[in-house]
């Protein structure tokens, strides 16, 4: 078999289903940048620098 016939068909623009796809593919790489995030500042928090201050700090005004 090649692979033209194994790739997933592409989504036609106004077919049902489309743009909820494309809403799912905009927020996944969002939801991998909180995940990160999140990985990061609980890093910071076990190993504490000096010269690094939590970013959190500066939003709650």
């Amino acid at each position: 078999m090649s692979t033209e016939t194994q790739r997933r068909p592409a989504q036609k623009i106004g077919q049902r289903g489309a743009s909820q796809t494309h809403v799912e593919a905009c927020a996944r790489p969002m939801t991998a940048f909180v995940r990160t995030r999140d990985a990061l500042e609980a890093a910071a928090a076990r190993y504490p620098h000096p010269s690094i201050t939590p970013v959190r700090q500066y939003q709650a005004d």
